[in-house]
């Protein structure tokens, strides 16, 4: 039997634990509400099957970072671990904004 991470969230309570219950936020219930209602999408399972267990779904974190469904996680033979290496180095377009927003205002 595979072991599970241990990581927690300081509480005691195992972090994997939430992700694995699709159903169930935890204390992220508020959060994830306020961006499904940003999005206007409901927020895709945080975790999908792996071969060692359970693992983060790239569609989760495509959501979370508010890109269409599909910019990374539908391009064709693009593995598992490189939808989120190429996740994991993007930008977050609300976030672009208000930077370009921010710069645009200091420099008038």
């Amino acid at each position: 039997m595979k072991s599970r991470p241990t990581q927690s969230f300081g509480n005691g309570t195992p972090a994997l634990d939430a992700a694995v219950r699709p159903g169930r936020w935890g204390r992220y219930a508020q959060a994830i509400t306020r961006h499904q209602h940003l999005t206007g999408r409901t927020a895709p399972d945080p975790t999908e099957p792996g071969p060692n267990g359970p693992r983060l779904a790239p569609q989760f974190t495509e959501w979370l970072m508010c890109l269409p469904d599909g910019w990374v996680t539908d391009v064709p033979d693009v593995p598992w671990p490189a939808q989120l290496r190429l996740l994991g180095n993007g930008v977050i377009p609300p976030h672009a904004e208000a930077s370009y927003r921010h710069l645009l205002t200091r420099a008038s």
